[in-house]
């Protein structure tokens, strides 16, 4: 049985709700497509000194700032454990890794980064 949530609720386990409203598990995820997934999001959520190179995109209601958090927290530990990411990648997710325990998301939110990291 599908399990029912609402639409601004993260779902557990996280699933990505992709443009066309697909919902994809993160470790079932392309390893390029999860990484620019990952950066979008990063770009789009975090504030202007955090981002990295891409573009800003426009998200409709769905994608809340605690579901961009929730896609953050499923979606670092998932790239970490990938053998294919290029050097380029790594040190992107790095960035991230290293912004998110300088300046701290939400304590809960970078507790659960940084342990599954």
């Amino acid at each position: 049985m599908k399990k029912q949530h609402a639409q601004n609720e993260v779902a557990r386990p996280f699933l990505w709700r992709d443009r066309h409203g697909e919902r994809h598990l993160p470790a079932h995820m392309e390893t390029r497509h999860l990484f620019y997934t990952l950066r979008m999001i990063w770009n789009n959520t975090m504030p202007a000194s955090a981002r990295l190179p891409g573009n800003l995109y426009s998200f409709g209601p769905t994608y809340t700032r605690e579901y961009m958090l929730g896609a953050i927290v499923a979606i670092v530990p998932e790239l970490a454990t990938r053998k294919n990411m290029t050097p380029e990648w790594r040190q992107q997710l790095q960035h991230m890794i290293d912004w998110i325990s300088i300046y701290q998301l939400k304590s809960e939110k970078r507790a659960q980064i940084e342990e599954a990291a």
